[in-house]
């Protein structure tokens, strides 16, 4: 899983309950956004990602990783939560 950068799958986003995809939105961003937290408790100057350069860059890259559904889709989870959450 530590290699894998994008992940797409073929299943529809509809067969996976919200509750679901917050989990696995959660699994995907937790290592990038530990990083991230412990970048920003060594330099006070980082306020988010773009504020990383070189190495820890590169670091943070490598840690966020997305899950795409659908054959040539861009729908990620944040963009389905976000069509959720407008639908109710």
């Amino acid at each position: 899983m530590k290699k894998l950068k994008n992940i797409k799958t073929s299943d529809a986003p509809e067969d996976y309950p919200t509750k679901d995809l917050i989990k696995i939105d959660k699994a995907l961003k937790k290592p990038a956004l530990a990083f991230l937290n412990k970048c920003k408790k060594k330099n006070d100057k980082i306020k988010n990602q773009y504020d990383l350069e070189g190495k820890n860059w590169t670091k943070y890259r490598k840690l966020d990783r997305d899950l795409y559904f659908g054959y040539h889709s861009s729908d990620t989870i944040e963009s389905i939560l976000n069509d959720r959450k407008k639908k109710n």
